[in-house]
């Protein structure tokens, strides 16, 4: 026998929705005990949920709720929003005074409707803060009277008296104004002034000390000079009297006139200070030790004079070699090196010696007894 055939029943389409399976159009076989079918199955499409938003806001201290919606057929889902905890504010301590309360430093949330506090409220102390004394005047004092007041503490915070004491005001004394004189007080006689209080008109005299006497130019009576002091005169203006005072003497103004060695024919010198005012020559700059008749600065033409002149092949003069020698000059070859012990000694009329640059060594008593000697060492 051949075969039925299936005996096709056709089905609609379903389609899926978020949570149920769909399916295409599809056929199936009447018969009982066939299971042919074309049915395809489609998968639940899942929900479709948009953004989160708050449903139950979070508070400080509870939570929240947030929920999200399916585009597709509306099915919701919520979570919980943790609590926010508190927005802490720091407020500073405040202390109590007489009248308002105080409070230590304390903390509160910041939000909206959160009665979150730490604070602490002290009562009033009921102690008044004094001020400043206010002072106030009850009798006024005069320039010799003392016066009288009143000062008044009140309190700083709420105005209320704290204390009141009486004291005393001390006498003013007088206000005097410039003195004024009425007799002008001279060299010879005492003057008077006066001056007025402002206050009380109490007037005051006083003497007045004599003054200096208005004394003239000074006047030269005698002149100073170098050495001595001279003496100057002034006469008061006023009165017959005068008085006198020193004039310093002035001191020597030096002038140096440096060494020069004599020649045949020009005379020499050694070198020498002379003072400009009193033309006294000394041998120092500082005008201590004068030139005197037997210590002459000045020194005769060679000409003038008896010279001696060393063999130009000295090159010692030993000891003594020329002592109490005659000449008035003497002239040192250039080959000398060293002058001995006495080698001049006691040469009475020696006025002058050139000694060369090369002489390098004289005898510290090589020239004893020579009382006018000038020595021209030559220099390098």
């Amino acid at each position: 026998m051949n075969a039925l055939g299936h005996d096709i029943e056709h089905h609609d389409s379903q389609l899926a929705t978020c949570t149920s399976a769909g399916w295409e159009s599809y056929d199936t076989c009447k018969r009982r005990d066939c299971d042919y079918t074309t049915k395809v199955e489609l998968p639940a499409l899942g929900h479709d949920f948009g953004e989160w938003s708050i449903s139950i806001k979070p508070t400080c201290t509870e939570p929240g709720e947030k929920i999200h919606t399916c585009s597709r057929c509306l099915a919701t889902e919520t979570l919980p929003v943790d609590a926010l905890g508190h927005d802490i504010e720091h407020h500073d301590s405040q202390p109590p005074t007489c009248i308002a309360a105080g409070w230590e430093s304390y903390d509160t949330c910041k939000r909206y409707h959160c009665d979150y506090s730490t604070k602490v409220v002290s009562p009033p102390t009921g102690q008044h803060t004094p001020s400043k004394p206010v002072e106030k005047t009850i009798t006024d004092a005069t320039c010799t009277i003392a016066g009288s007041k009143i000062n008044i503490v009140y309190c700083s915070v709420c105005g209320d008296e704290f204390s009141r004491t009486t004291a005393s005001i001390d006498a003013l004394g007088h206000d005097y104004g410039e003195w004024t004189v009425i007799i002008e007080p001279t060299c010879t006689s005492v003057g008077k002034e006066t001056r007025k209080c402002s206050r009380c008109d109490t007037t005051e005299i006083q003497t007045m000390n004599t003054i200096n006497h208005p004394f003239g130019e000074w006047i030269q009576t005698t002149a100073p000079t170098c050495l001595e002091d001279g003496e100057e005169i002034r006469y008061c203006s006023y009165c017959d009297a005068s008085e006198t005072r020193v004039a310093s003497a002035l001191g020597h103004e030096l002038t140096k006139i440096d060494k020069k060695s004599p020649t045949y024919t020009e005379p020499g010198n050694s070198e020498y200070w002379t003072c400009s005012r009193c033309a006294i020559v000394f041998h120092d700059e500082l005008g201590i030790h004068e030139f005197d008749e037997q210590d002459s600065f000045v020194i005769a033409a060679l000409k003038d004079m008896n010279v001696l002149n060393l063999p130009s092949g000295l090159e010692v003069i030993e000891e003594e070699a020329f002592a109490g020698i005659v000449s008035e000059a003497v002239i040192i070859p250039e080959n000398c090196r060293e002058i001995g012990p006495k080698a001049f000694a006691d040469s009475k009329n020696l006025r002058y010696v050139l000694i060369p640059k090369n002489v390098t060594w004289i005898a510290e008593n090589a020239f004893d007894g020579c009382n006018k000697i000038i020595l021209d060492i030559e220099q390098e």
